[in-house]
């Protein structure tokens, strides 16, 4: 397909719908989570299982899409990845076993690395300058606005329709996204690299022996595995101990959503007016807030909905006020390799979030204080890490 100005127009927009596709199947069932586990007949721990390994399914993905859509081109990968993550997603609702469940979880999370890789590189391909940037903020605001609805509308089907309906819904939009980027989406790599397979794996095991981009990489992997932790666990607290509808639960993670998503657009503001490492120190101090007022409160018995929401929007805000700056720096350490480095970075994520939310989940015995006690351990490993980042005379 020819790239003309009329297609180009479409171009950024049909990646856009396929980003919120993938991104709405992180969280759009966590309100269905205790329906699922008596559907399955299985413990919570499995249910919640199923979104680490989707972050996994993703992140060992992102290894093999950038490399492969830089070799052999975008279109193709992002109209096969769409179409096979609808398939999976509308497979979901019939199986009978939360095994199948979690394989299928795997490859969902699989298929959706498409969008959020390729995606980000279509529009690299296709616009420069201030162009370029506009459209990005487009693609990181699709983002934070999808993880801020999806739990509205996961909600809204556990409570009315069955938690199928959230993976139906999936399924319907993910075909549809895929047949808009056959209809409208070009070949936007101008010229296939050269550059084997086997170098671009070998440059990823350069960027591994780097100590401090691992430090710089697990500092928001660690923060970000906290606040999944939290949202595995935080539908069995607020459904199942607090009796909160799960309509009225999508709304209260909608909220700390919200404030995450605040935080991350007032970052680069905050940043201008009073330096890097002072947001970090600003983010640091909300995150770490968070997370000791609602261990010391939930300790002591307050532990309402409202109460939980607060400390851990603190939490989120915190995350979002850090992981640009320091997930930028990470990347300065390898400019002529971005792409690879932010493949490890996903790489890592993964890892830490299969490694450590089933441990938040083993660890949670239906108390709010059990939730609060695993995020201040995460934060205090973010503290330490900062300490050591700290001590390299480069911030700003």
């Amino acid at each position: 397909m020819m790239m003309s100005k009329d297609t180009m127009t479409f171009v950024p927009y049909t990646v856009i719908f396929s980003v919120v596709c993938a991104v709405a199947s992180f969280d759009i069932y966590a309100p269905c989570m205790p329906l699922m586990m008596k559907s399955f007949g299985c413990s919570a721990g499995k249910v919640q299982l199923s979104i680490g390994i989707g972050a996994l399914g993703g992140a060992l993905f992102t290894l093999f899409i950038g490399p492969f859509s830089d070799h052999y081109g975008r279109r193709k990968i992002m109209v096969f990845s769409m179409l096979f993550y609808a398939l999976v997603s509308l497979i979901i609702p019939f199986v009978g076993s939360v095994e199948s469940f979690l394989a299928l979880r795997f490859l969902q999370g699989m298929s959706g690395a498409s969008p959020m890789v390729v995606g980000f590189a279509i529009i690299k391909d296709v616009y420069q300058g201030k162009a370029a940037v506009k459209y990005f903020s487009y693609l990181s605001t699709s983002v934070t606005t999808t993880l801020i609805f999806a739990p509205l509308l996961g909600g809204y089907f556990a409570k009315n329709m069955g938690w199928e309906s959230s993976f139906t819904t999936l399924g319907m939009m993910s075909g549809l996204s895929a047949f808009i980027l056959y209809q409208f989406l070009p070949e936007t790599l101008s010229s296939h690299s050269q550059t084997s397979i086997k170098m671009a794996y070998a440059k990823y095991l350069e960027i591994l022996k780097t100590g401090e981009f691992i430090i710089l990489a697990f500092i928001p992997a660690f923060m970000i595995t906290g606040m999944i932790s939290f949202v595995t666990n935080a539908p069995f607290y607020f459904i199942n101990e607090l009796n909160i509808p799960p309509d009225l639960f999508g709304v209260y993670q909608s909220v700390i959503m919200a404030f995450n998503t605040l935080m991350s657009a007032l970052s680069n503001t905050i940043i201008r007016k009073i330096g890097e490492k002072k947001t970090v120190s600003c983010g640091l101090s909300l995150f770490a807030t968070g997370a000791v007022m609602f261990t010391v409160t939930s300790y002591f018995g307050y532990s309402s909905a409202a109460m939980v929401t607060v400390w851990t929007s603190m939490y989120a805000g915190g995350i979002g006020l850090i992981f640009g700056p320091i997930t930028s720096r990470a990347l300065e350490k390898f400019p002529s390799s971005a792409g690879a480095a932010s493949s490890i970075l996903s790489l890592l994520r993964g890892i830490l979030i299969m490694a450590l939310v089933p441990i938040g989940s083993s660890v949670y015995n239906n108390t709010a204080f059990s939730i609060a006690i695993f995020l201040s351990g995460i934060m205090l490993i973010v503290l330490a890490l900062i300490v050591v980042e700290r001590k390299k005379p480069h911030w700003r």
